[in-house]
């Protein structure tokens, strides 16, 4: 009994590090996996509708990261009205999300949603956008229907999105002003992975 208790404690040795690397793994693939079937639903609306929808990601007062499908207001250009009938979606509180900052200084620079809201912008083709015709991108979020005109939020379109393993960053011990360059760096699809779309077609593309 002895031998196999020294035998099972061996093998369970071995094997749970590739069974910790397994579960994380599985905590980014379906955070991907449920953004990702959002993502494809707005896009079937914005085509089936013939109207811009965008999927609008931010955080709330405890840092979790909430995401919903919004209705572009084509009276008042880019400002976006809620779409009653599509729930809020909450991202996996160890998984966290980040989209490029064109504006930065830098071209790796990256905004997450506790900074400014981020929205992925669908056209009635199906294809992304990151600005209105007029080249206006600052979107509006009328909350409650007035029609004022009032900036709600600032809504950034981004034309992709990174998803990351916020254990793993923090397993790092870099600060967080470090997080961009981590997220460039790494190259494991099971620590951070990357949504993007199709130029001609917005279709969603594999994590390259």
């Amino acid at each position: 009994m002895l031998v196999v208790v020294i035998i099972v404690g061996f093998v369970l040795a071995i094997a749970a590090p590739t069974i910790y690397a397994t579960l994380k793994s599985a905590t980014l693939s379906n955070a991907v996996n449920q953004v990702s079937s959002y993502l494809a639903m707005a896009r079937s609306m914005a085509m089936r509708d013939n109207k811009d929808m965008a999927v609008v990601f931010f955080a709330t007062d405890d840092e979790t990261i909430e995401y919903r499908v919004l209705q572009l207001d084509p009276e008042e250009g880019i400002e976006l009205v809620l779409v009653e009938d599509r729930p809020v979606e909450v991202l996996h509180p160890d998984v966290r999300m980040v989209g490029p900052n064109f504006d930065g200084d830098k071209d790796d620079e990256w905004l997450s949603p506790d900074q400014n809201w981020l929205a992925v912008w669908f056209a009635p083709d199906g294809t992304t956008r990151t600005s209105a015709a007029n080249g206006d991108g600052d979107m509006r979020f009328d909350e409650d229907r007035s029609g004022t005109g009032e900036i709600h939020e600032r809504v950034i379109p981004v034309p992709f999105l990174a998803l990351y393993d916020q254990r793993e960053f923090e397993a790092t011990g870099r600060p967080d002003a470090e997080r961009d360059d981590w997220v460039n760096d790494s190259d494991d699809t099971w620590v951070v992975q990357v949504l993007m779309f199709n130029r001609y077609t917005g279709v969603l593309m594999a994590s390259p």
